[in-house]
């Protein structure tokens, strides 16, 4: 029954390592809490901490006292203990744009949350189709996030038929990226134009 279990594979015995990383909207959100213009104060803080399963219950020293108590989203980030130093293009000193990471015991010295340093490169969103909509179930130019391909259910818990679609749009650029080989396609294609190469389609569009 433990194989059964979720939570027990989560780290990979081969490399002990997740098997899973964060993307996307959870992506965009650690993202922005790590900018360096990003600050909570006493009762986001408490919010967030109270969702951590061992808090202690010390909350962490403010990064600004004075005129008010604020928290950075730096410091909500990163758990005690841990060390991290990924490098920049600069190599220089001057972190003018912080890029880059250090992390010294839990605590992010600089640097942000990007794609150089977790999680995936961002890809473009679902485009606009027929008429301006992205399906046929939404208005024209609606900018929603359900509209933008958000799914916020779990196939345990089920899908609508719109998050249905969206989700099955990721599953033929998966099968493109690691299952199609381009020399399987590459001889498909070369036999597809000597087959047609003498079909000629007229200014009428008869063929």
């Amino acid at each position: 029954m433990r194989k059964l279990i979720f939570h027990s594979h989560i780290i990979s015995p081969q490399a002990n390592k997740p098997v899973m990383g964060i993307a996307q909207d959870t992506f965009c959100s650690i993202r922005n809490f790590t900018l360096r213009d990003t600050f909570l104060d006493c009762n986001q803080v408490q919010n967030i901490l109270l969702w951590v399963p061992d808090w202690d219950g010390l909350v962490p020293t403010p990064a600004i006292l004075k005129p008010k108590l604020l928290w950075s989203g730096k410091q909500m980030v990163i758990p005690r203990g841990i060390n991290i130093l990924r490098g920049a293009e600069d190599k220089s000193n001057n972190r003018v744009f912080d890029d880059g990471m250090l992390i010294e015991n839990g605590e992010i010295i600089f640097g942000s949350v990007e794609k150089m340093t977790e999680g995936p490169e961002a890809t473009p969103g679902i485009p606009f189709g027929f008429k301006h909509q992205t399906l046929p179930h939404f208005t024209k130019d609606e900018f929603s996030p359900e509209a933008r391909g958000s799914v916020e259910k779990s196939y345990l818990r089920g899908l609508t038929p719109r998050e249905f679609f969206f989700h099955a749009m990721a599953g033929p650029e998966g099968l493109i990226d690691t299952a199609i080989k381009t020399a399987e396609t590459g001889y498909i294609q070369r036999r597809l134009v000597k087959a047609l190469e003498d079909v000629v389609v007229c200014y009428d569009g008869a063929v």
